[in-house]
């Protein structure tokens, strides 16, 4: 069968390519995606046939997916091009594929196929997952890859082997991965490329706002890319390297130009505590009638100043991250939080009338101890004893989340906790602050798949792929090859371990993450 540098290809059948932007997730997920909304601007800019937009969860198997403007099948593009957020929303896009009649596998479809590409933050992690299904991954940031992508595939338009010669294009050229025919072939070094020119271009690129997604009508609005904190479960520092915030003045001036049929502006960032001018834009967008909505926030940069402008312009709930019970263990995973600077946070909040304050806890770090969890519970009695001098009726929910490993952090070294175990130290947990708070907590079984994915290799997308065609599990399939769950999630890596996301140059040495890793590990066995 045809693969992609095969010479049986055929020419683009349309007049003007035709482009299909796919989020493999819902259509309330994708269109609070801002990343999404970007991409497809992009597309539309640089298109001169515009781009349609399509949504898919793994759900709906009967299914077919069709677009939102014209309700065409995926089949009919000449292009398709997934956006991809999350880890857990791969099995959708190869879900999306073989809904439409197209297979998953790259060997194996059909030389009339559309090209498949992907781009996304957790492409940037590690694509090698989804090596097997995708023929073009974006490794870096839209903006500077997409017209060159567009650019490259209208030079070769007449060429009777166009995938072909896009590939040969492309392949040299930084931020685009072409993965490697077989299984076995080891993969080629691809350098990420970012937007340099962040603060004069990002408010360039128009948004559509919608009324149904998860922020509602909202106008999405970046504060900056990357993080210049060094927390070592965190990738944001590594695969959005080097970081950028945007001045004041261009974010007020894409305040300026947001139309009327937008019913707020939400503050996104990996680092929006550390955007300068926060405060300033935030009470500029509140003059100009919208509410406001933002991303999580630290508790030791909540001034007196930003939370009078967060209160006054509709923001109900404080979105806060503490990750860990004690100053012990946030030290060792570099969150440099004391618990001083988390109550005086949670007193401020009260203080400053807020009815909502969310607290985001991790469980099963390296290091984590029996004492860690107790410490956590009465941590957050004391937040919510904190907040509640300031507003007794304010209202605390607690979201315990599983602790995933991740590329490109030093903690790509440490092991996935046992799902029996991370069960028992969550029903500890919430044992212990039962009735202090409202806690949710994240699915064990949801976190362990998103491990193995994040952590995965080719073959984990091969079993991913087969058991979506013939309607099984990934584990059944794993079995049958012969391959243990165990290999990629639960055992602590060697210093000199291939990973399969080595090959992306993110600017990162890996020394330098391996010696944070023994850091870590020293600061929680002393």
């Amino acid at each position: 069968m045809a693969t992609l540098r095969e010479d049986i290809e055929k020419t683009l059948v349309h007049d003007k390519t035709e482009y299909v932007l796919v989020y493999p997730n819902v259509y309330e997920v994708g269109m609070a995606s801002l990343g999404f909304r970007i991409v497809h601007s992009l597309f539309s800019h640089f298109s001169n046939s515009g781009c349609e937009r399509a949504f898919f969860r793994g759900e709906e198997t009967r299914t077919i997916p069709r677009t939102l403007e014209n309700k065409r099948k995926l089949d009919e593009f000449d292009v398709i091009a997934f956006s991809i957020a999350y880890e857990n929303d791969f099995p959708n896009l190869v879900g999306a594929l073989v809904a439409s009649g197209i297979h998953p596998l790259r060997e194996k479809r059909h030389y009339t196929s559309p090209l498949v590409v992907a781009g996304g933050p957790f492409v940037l992690i590690n694509p090698e997952p989804l090596a097997p299904v995708v023929d073009i991954f974006f490794l870096g940031e839209g903006e500077v890859l997409l017209p060159v992508f567009m650019s490259t595939l209208e030079s070769v338009r007449g060429h009777s082997r166009w995938k072909s010669a896009l590939a040969r294009k492309l392949e040299t050229r930084a931020g685009f991965y072409i993965p490697p025919e077989t299984i076995d072939e080891p993969s080629t070094p691809v350098k990420r490329v970012f937007l340099e020119d962040f603060d004069n271009y990002a408010w360039q690129s128009k948004q559509s706002v919608v009324t149904d997604s998860h922020y509602g009508d909202v106008y999405l609005l970046e504060s900056g890319r990357g993080c210049p904190r060094r927390c070592r479960f965190c990738a944001a520092r590594s695969i959005y390297n080097p970081v950028r915030f945007r001045s004041g003045e261009s974010v007020e001036e894409e305040i300026g130009c947001i139309g009327q049929s937008s019913g707020g502006v939400g503050f996104l960032g990996a680092s929006l505590s550390d955007f300068k001018s926060l405060a300033g834009v935030v009470a500029k967008a509140g003059e100009r009638g919208y509410s406001v909505q933002t991303s999580s926030l630290r508790m030791d940069r909540l001034s007196a100043e930003l939370l009078e402008a967060l209160r006054n312009h509709g923001v109900r709930t404080v979105t806060t991250a503490p990750e860990a019970g004690s100053d012990r263990l946030r030290r060792a995973i570099g969150k440099d939080l004391t618990e001083d600077e988390i109550l005086e946070g949670a007193r401020r909040i009260g203080v400053s009338g807020f009815p909502k304050l969310k607290l985001y806890f991790m469980i099963g770090l390296p290091g984590e101890n029996e004492e860690d969890l107790v410490e956590m519970a009465g941590l957050i009695g004391r937040i919510s004893q904190e907040a509640k001098s300031g507003r007794k009726n304010i209202r605390i929910t607690v979201c315990l989340s599983p602790f995933v490993p991740k590329p490109w952090t030093p903690f790509q070294w440490a092991g996935f906790e046992r799902p029996a175990e991370l069960k028992r130290r969550v029903r500890l947990v919430r044992k212990l602050i039962k009735g202090r708070v409202s806690i949710r907590t994240e699915s064990v079984t949801a976190a362990a798949y998103q491990a193995l994915l994040t952590r995965g290799d080719r073959n984990i997308g091969l079993a991913l792929a087969w058991s979506i065609i013939e309607g099984r599990s990934v584990s059944s399939v794993l079995k049958e090859a012969g391959i243990s769950r165990k290999t990629y999630l639960h055992r602590e890596r060697g210093k000199d371990e291939v990973f399969p996301w080595d090959f992306i140059d993110h600017g990162i040495k890996k020394t330098d993450l391996w010696q944070e890793w023994e850091r870590a590990k020293s600061e929680t066995s002393g």
